[in-house]
């Protein structure tokens, strides 16, 4: 199990390649700029397999 740090993970093709790692058993850091939508990913994230959401100030 690897730990993957993916941008653009909250949506679009960040966010298929992120379901695609959890799916292989990764965890993943998801960086974001908007927590509403980082914390949506993250409670719906496969066996809550993604790591928290790193909130970042753009």
């Amino acid at each position: 199990m690897k730990k993957i740090f993916i941008t653009g993970a909250t949506d679009g093709l960040g966010f298929m390649a992120a379901e695609k790692f959890i799916e292989q058993g990764h965890q993943v850091v998801l960086p974001a700029r908007n927590k509403t939508k980082a914390e949506i990913v993250h409670q719906n994230s496969p066996e809550q397999k993604l790591l928290s959401p790193v909130i970042c100030q753009a």
